[in-house]
């Protein structure tokens, strides 16, 4: 007993490296149109995030699903290279997706007695997740001197 709460062991046996994906997969495009005043750039990026567990012990309350991400970003640049004009979509589709995880544990729950023990238990912990971000668009201008 450590506090009134109960602890469990758990073994990490057969649990994979935490905070890092088990597979992750990234494709980029790129694709140049060249004109006389310029060059118009069109590049798309995917990735997917397999599911991802942010602590050491291999349980769903640790892990985050897969998710998927798709940005799309147009460059024009002039011809004597002085000047960028960047527009961009980040996460275009506007994906669900999570980050991060964690637990709050002086937060946590102890609002059941243990029966015969006269101590409380842990019944819940608060789940602290990170999102990514949603649908983001804007354009930014480089200029060289």
């Amino acid at each position: 007993m450590s506090n009134g709460a109960r602890l469990v062991f758990q073994t990490l046996k057969g649990s994979q490296i935490y905070q890092s994906p088990k597979n992750k997969l990234a494709l980029n495009g790129n694709y140049t149109f060249e004109f006389e005043p310029g060059a118009l750039i069109l590049s798309a990026t995917y990735t997917w995030t397999d599911k991802t567990f942010y602590q050491p012990f291999k349980s769903t309350v640790n892990s985050v699903k897969s998710y998927d991400n798709t940005d799309f970003r147009l460059l024009w640049k002039g011809a004597k290279d002085r000047y960028t004009v960047i527009a961009y979509v980040k996460n275009a589709f506007d994906q669900k997706g999570f980050t991060s995880n964690g637990s709050t544990t002086p937060g946590a729950i102890f609002d059941v007695p243990n029966p015969g023990v006269g101590t409380i238990i842990q019944t819940r912990s608060s789940i602290v997740r990170g999102l990514i971000q949603p649908r983001t668009y804007g354009v930014e201008l480089q200029y060289r001197f």
